[in-house]
């Protein structure tokens, strides 16, 4: 799906991929040679590599960490911008959930 949204006419490969088991897809991209990701960074955001992989799992440390990438961080090491904010977004609107779910037609159209 990501090679075809980016082969639209005018559209730009992005250098860089953040998605939260960016290590499996990795995986999947190598054994099926898919040639339209060599040259992009493939991380996992900074919360999901802190608390979902396993130190043990080398190919994912090593492959998929933002740290590895100097692009990413800025001149104290730090991350230029907030990679876990999709996640802290979906949280927030999730809230809203049950509110949209019960809201009747004539409040929906007032707000």
């Amino acid at each position: 799906m990501v090679e075809k949204m980016f082969s639209l006419p005018h559209a730009r490969k992005p250098q860089h991929m953040i998605y939260d088991s960016n290590c499996n897809t990795l995986h999947e991209v190598k054994s099926h040679k898919i040639e339209f990701f060599e040259g992009m960074g493939r991380c996992i955001d900074a919360f999901h590599h802190r608390t979902k992989h396993k130190a043990s799992n080398l190919f994912c440390h090593k492959r998929c960490d933002m740290k590895t990438y100097l692009e990413l961080l800025d001149d104290d090491g730090k991350y230029y911008f907030n990679s876990s904010i999709a996640e802290q977004t979906n949280v927030w609107f999730g809230g809203f959930h049950n509110i949209c779910r019960e809201m009747t037609p004539v409040k929906h159209d007032f707000f």
